[in-house]
């Protein structure tokens, strides 16, 4: 049986390395985020889409009260 003082001493686990970053080209990044917020931009500008905030706006003011 261990005693609660060499409990407390053991040294912490040792973490797995981290593999490095994965890097990409920055167009990849700027093409995807255009290509939703296009995307995005034209659904909330639409009627659904303005159905879709005023009813999520709704929902954030009652709760704000």
């Amino acid at each position: 049986m261990v005693s609660r003082e060499a409990r407390t001493l053991r040294a912490p686990k040792q973490l797995a390395p981290t593999p490095p970053p994965v890097r990409y080209g920055d167009v990849h990044y700027v093409y995807i985020l255009r290509s939703d917020a296009k995307a995005r931009e034209r659904f909330l500008k639409s009627g659904s889409g303005k159905r879709f905030i005023h009813k999520q706006l709704g929902r954030y003011f009652s709760s704000a009260k």
